[in-house]
Parts: structure tokens; C-alpha cells; sequence
């Protein structure tokens, strides 16, 4: 602690202004910002071409992030989402999603000036709703963006068979879902809010439609043994 010259709550842009700004005082704290007052990022000022070009050096896809909402509705124990965004609360701090026209006018912008053939979403949990998930593919869709992109979602919310065909009529390649163990033991620990059924039938409906799978996984939770380890292993 000694070594940390600030602290600053959710959410960031303010407080970082603040600093720049020259305030020097050792707690800076953010507050929630709506979409509607949020610029797009000065990816001149941030020099994106660097990770665009090397992720194309390395893999042939020119990829850039986007972001579609704020605040994630699960508590996950090893996330830092909440302190982030702020705890999720229906009344005082809902998710916040943005407007799919303005969220497909950056990405089509984007893709112009860097010659983007791939997009993934920084979002922590993209599949909020079927209705954010169809709204933004069908907006994708009349725009005729047709780039391929990606998403990490939450396997006890895109169950329905109906928001895989959205997906995969907007090009999305894959899905990024987050498992973390195969101990019933440590998911209850880590208050992950997922069973085995619904994340199963996730990959399941993403193998049938096409869609490729990525599972995320930890090692190295507090309190899990060599079986728990095991039993990972055997997802």
C-alpha cells in the first residue's frame, strides 16, 4: 500500500480526467456514466493501430474491442467487475445497454479506418438479454456489417435456442464462456450462478449452429483440493 500514490471507485473516465487535470488528491471516486455521455475511444490518442497491426502479425485477424453495456448482474467472488462498474442493483445500478445503432455506427466506422476484419466485445457479460443480443445482430445486419466478431457470455442466461440463430445469422464466430471449475464445491464458493445443464446445452446450441466454443477456466481457487482439480479436468 505504501506504493499506491491514488485510488479511485467506479467508474473510471472522471477520475482519470481528474488526474490529468492535475488533482492530486489521494482518492479520486467516479460515478456512473450513461452511455449518451460517453465519447467513443480516441483510439488516435490510445494508438490502437499497435495492438491492431500486431494482433495481425500474429494471427491474420485486424481485431479492435467494443463495448455494449456496463454492470454485470452475477457477483462472481474473483472478478473485479463489480468494483468497476459498481454492484449490480436493479433499482440503484441496473446494467446499462447501449444503443445497438450507436454501438454498430462505431463499429462501422472502425472497421473502415483500420481495415478491420474481426471485433470482439470487452463487455463482461454480453448476453445480458435476448433482447440486447437480437437487438445488436439485427441491427448488424441491416447495416450489412459483415465482419466476424465474438463475445464472452453467461451460460444461465443465453438459453434460448432462438438467440444462437440471431448469432449466427450476424457472423458472430464464437463464444467465449466462462466455466472456471467442474467442482460443484468451488462454483457454490465462487458464487458463479451457473449448472451443468444450462452450460452444457450453451455448447451444445453453439456446436449446432456453428459457432466455435471457448471455455474459461481457473486453477487455484481458495479451498479447492486436488479433486476439485480432477473433476475440472474431467469437463
Amino acid at each position: 500500500l505504501e506504493r499506491i500514490r491514488k485510488l479511485s471507485g467506479p467508474e473510471g473516465e472522471i477520475a482519470m480526467l481528474e488526474i490529468l487535470n492535475g488533482n492530486n488528491a489521494p482518492l479520486l471516486l467516479g460515478h456512473k456514466i450513461g452511455f449518451h455521455d460517453l465519447p467513443w475511444p480516441d483510439r488516435e490518442a490510445i494508438k490502437n493501430i499497435r495492438t491492431i497491426d500486431l494482433c495481425e502479425s500474429m494471427n491474420g485477424k485486424r481485431i479492435a474491442s467494443f463495448q455494449s453495456n456496463r454492470v454485470c448482474p452475477v457477483s462472481c467472488s474473483y472478478c473485479a467487475e463489480d468494483i468497476m462498474t459498481g454492484k449490480y442493483n436493479k433499482k440503484t445500478n441496473p446494467i446499462r445497454s447501449r444503443d445497438p445503432i450507436d454501438v454498430c455506427d462505431e463499429i462501422d466506422y472502425v472497421i473502415n479506418k483500420y481495415q478491420l476484419n474481426y471485433f470482439k466485445f470487452v463487455d463482461a457479460t454480453f448476453d445480458v438479454s435476448a433482447d440486447h443480443v437480437i437487438n445488436f445482430c439485427e441491427e448488424k445486419i441491416k447495416r450489412d456489417i459483415k465482419c466476424q466478431w465474438e463475445c464472452l457470455v453467461h451460460a444461465s442466461f443465453i438459453q434460448d435456442e432462438k438467440v444462437f440463430k440471431w448469432l449466427k445469422k450476424a457472423n458472430c464466430n464464437q463464444i467465449n464462456v466462462g466455466v472456471e471449475t467442474g467442482s460443484d464445491k468451488i462454483q457454490k464458493d465462487i458464487g458463479k450462478g451457473i449448472n451443468w445443464e444450462r452450460t452444457k446445452r450453451v455448447f451444445d446450441l453453439a456446436k449446432i449452429y456453428d459457432i466455435e466454443r471457448r471455455a474459461f477456466f481457473i486453477l487455484g481457487m481458495p479451498n479447492e483440493t486436488e479433486e476439485d482439480i480432477k473433476l475440472t479436468e474431467k469437463w
